[in-house]
């Protein structure tokens, strides 16, 4: 497997690389039917286990070089952008369970009862810190 690959890249790489070198030039076969990186992807299988056509080898070599810049940039792009979602969507709820917990706490300053609002704090947390982690590679 290839290092550079994105969670994506990994996942897809995973999934496809149990199958059989026959399922595998089947999917090459009927290509207009798979994203453009699951057959990247299916070609990079095949050329490691040394089962890449002949006719196929010319061509992956030079779509490898055009299409991993791309490929890794257009995935890159979106599980940051992922990860800047769970950062700002986990803050607002952190923010929301800070907030009821402390307008509910000095509402019952005198006595009374207050929530707190731990399950939005822990979530809101929680996803922040998951989002600055997968944004941190």
């Amino acid at each position: 497997m290839n290092p550079n690959y994105s969670p994506a890249q990994q996942k897809i790489y995973s999934d496809y690389s149990s199958k059989t070198d026959e399922q595998l030039l089947e999917i090459l076969k009927s290509e207009n039917k798979y994203l453009g990186s699951v057959i990247d992807i299916v070609s990079d299988i095949l050329n490691d286990r040394s089962a890449l056509p002949e006719d196929r080898k010319e061509n992956y070599n030079k779509e490898k070089e055009n299409n991993e810049n791309s490929l890794d940039s257009l995935l890159g792009e979106s599980y940051r952008e992922e990860a800047r979602n769970n950062m700002v969507y986990g803050g607002i709820i952190g923010a929301i369970g800070i907030t009821v917990t402390l307008v509910t706490y000095f509402a019952a300053y005198n006595g009374g009862i207050y929530v707190i609002a731990w399950g939005a704090i822990i979530t809101g947390v929680y996803k922040f810190f998951k989002g600055l982690s997968d944004y941190a590679g």
